[in-house]
């Protein structure tokens, strides 16, 4: 069953990122959440998209030099561009990861892990403690990242990296055979420029080396048609409420 993202939750209903936004989320019909991870001063992992305040909570400070008691005092709902309105205190406040898994706890998440190496002990650690282990896939766009991530023990569904993309772009399947790709998936967007990524030959050869294939972001409903009849397995979305009722179609035709 192809896997509906809500990206960083339903982030043209609630300010993006926050147990508001993941709550939407899945009431508009996602399956899953995708979201951003950051470390704060005091070794806390939080849930944001940017590094600092300065876009969503109109602070100009960084969250790595933030105490998690600091980030409570952000208003994280002053840079949304949705409609405007008094948002409830959930939507208000960048969530920890303790608080998106403990308040989701059936809810599977795709974590990117946007502070590199040193954040990536905590992250574990707190996803290991709340045995989320089978429902959380490590995501990062650094293949030096996920490759220290199976270094730390992690054996749980991850990403592709940007390199490892690449490779199945451009090598011949035969060189990608060796390795053991199961539990990855490639998250990529269909288009790199005037380029096209996820195409029939490209999905198929991902399904022979046991990846699954996600699409970002995906926000038309013709669109996402097209990429379901290419048999991708996820779709990463801002609308859910627009994409789950195709999808939905989709399993009651089968």
């Amino acid at each position: 069953m192809t896997i509906l993202f809500a990206h960083r939750g339903a982030s043209k209903l609630a300010p993006e990122n926050t147990l508001e936004a993941f709550r939407l989320g899945l009431a508009h019909g996602a399956t899953a959440i995708e979201t951003d991870a950051w470390m704060t001063r005091d070794r806390v992992v939080v849930l944001s998209h940017d590094r600092t305040g300065e876009r969503m909570a109109k602070v100009d400070a960084l969250i790595a030099e933030s105490t998690v008691a600091d980030l409570a005092g952000w208003d994280v709902s002053l840079g949304f561009d949705g409609e405007a309105k008094d948002h409830p205190l959930l939507a208000r406040r960048m969530p920890t990861l303790v608080d998106a898994l403990t308040a989701f706890p059936n809810t599977i998440f795709n974590i990117d892990a946007k502070a590199g190496l040193a954040m990536l002990e905590p992250l574990l650690q707190t996803v290991k403690a709340l045995k989320a282990e089978d429902r959380v896939r490590i995501a990062s766009f650094s293949s030096i990242v996920l490759h220290k991530v199976r270094d730390l023990g992690w054996t749980g569904p991850m990403g592709l990296g940007q390199e490892e993309v690449a490779a199945l772009v451009a090598l011949p399947e035969k060189a990608l055979s060796f390795r053991n790709w199961e539990g990855r998936a490639a998250q990529v967007p269909r288009w790199l420029g005037p380029m096209p990524i996820v195409t029939r030959r490209f999905v198929e050869r991902c399904h022979r080396l046991k990846i699954q294939v996600h699409v970002w972001t995906v926000n038309d409903a013709g669109e996402a048609s097209e990429l379901l009849d290419l048999g991708v397995d996820g779709l990463v979305t801002d609308v859910p409420d627009v994409l789950a009722p195709i999808l939905a179609a989709r399993v009651s035709d089968t």
